[in-house]
């Protein structure tokens, strides 16, 4: 059974609703400002809820993709000859993915804006603000993996420092800006974790987003929504902390066995899995580069996305999926 897609208002196609068949095989999930991107492990797309901008109707052919992006109604998705297909709001030209769209490596969606990583590790950028406040600093290269936060980007480096840009960042990295392998960002805080398991967190805090609770180790991701902070644990477990009036710092249980999380507009969609992954400090750089570009950590048998928060998009699309 495919995706069931319902007019809504005269707009057209924009609420997509899909079989609880069609999420098996999920290896990563994108979340966006009310839809859900998930890459199934034959390399087609399975996307999502809100499709006022087209952001659920995945080009044809829908095959071959490696990585997905989204952010509030703008997806990208990355195949595996190294080309980037954009679709959805195009505003900006956020879906105006520069000549040549090749060599890409990773992919990430900012909303008005798209970030590409190549293969030489230098990043490109286009649609809002690329030629200035989301231009990346110089020098533009080396760079592993990226995060887009609420009007920042975050670049991890090679070498394990983290760079930040944007209208909206926490630029000041805490010292040592040294040993990072993941990172997040918020509307006014961001949060970099360690390759010894610790989380830092730096920016505002007066919802408690960057009080990191006892006993901060075993981390092995990081997530970041507007004002609430989530941390993986090597147990497969997750950790909130922030503001959680809406539920998002509400974990449903059972607490366990998840493997990747996507923050969206209002809801978070996590993936478990039933094969636990294996986690290491030797393996936490490499799991981290590949939750970032493909929204998930190394392959391996999953479950059905678990979805949560109290908007209204949260509650009818978790419902239609679960």
């Amino acid at each position: 059974m495919g995706p069931e897609r319902r007019p809504y208002r005269g707009v057209g196609l924009s609420q997509v609703l899909v079989a609880p068949s069609e999420l098996d095989s999920l290896v990563a999930v994108s979340a966006g400002g009310s839809h859900t991107l998930g890459l199934k492990s034959d390399g087609s797309i399975v996307a999502w809820g809100g499709n006022s901008r087209g952001e659920c109707l995945v080009p044809a052919p829908n095959r071959d993709f490696v990585a997905v992006s989204a952010r509030s109604f703008h997806s990208l998705g990355l195949k595996a000859d190294g080309r980037i297909v954009a679709w959805g709001d195009n505003g900006s030209g956020q879906c105006n993915v520069p000549a040549p769209n090749a060599g890409f490596v990773g992919v990430w969606s900012g909303g008005s804006f798209g970030l590409g990583l190549k293969t030489d590790g230098s990043l490109v950028v286009w649609g809002d603000g690329a030629d200035g406040r989301f231009a990346v600093p110089e020098p533009n290269a080396n760079f592993d993996t990226v995060v887009t936060g609420e009007s920042c980007v975050m670049g991890l480096k090679a070498d394990g420092s983290l760079v930040v840009w944007g209208p909206n960042c926490q630029s000041l990295v805490p010292l040592p800006n040294a040993d990072f392998v993941d990172m997040a960002g918020g509307i006014y805080h961001c949060l970099g974790l360690k390759a010894d398991g610790s989380i830092v967190a730096w920016g505002a805090n007066d919802q408690g987003q960057c009080d990191v609770p006892a006993p901060n180790a075993d981390f092995v991701a990081v997530m970041a929504g507007g004002s609430y902070s989530l941390g993986l644990k090597s147990d497969g477990t997750l950790v909130a902390w922030g503001w959680s009036e809406e539920g998002l710092a509400d974990i449903p249980g059972p607490n366990r066995d998840f493997t990747a999380v996507s923050v969206g507009g209002g809801f978070c969609v996590g993936l478990k899995s039933t094969a636990r992954p294996c986690y290491g400090e030797a393996a936490v750089r490499a799991s981290a580069t590949c939750r970032r570009s493909t929204g998930t950590s190394p392959r391996s048998r999953r479950e059905r996305p678990s979805v949560w928060g109290s908007s209204p998009k949260a509650r009818s699309w978790s419902g239609a999926i679960t």
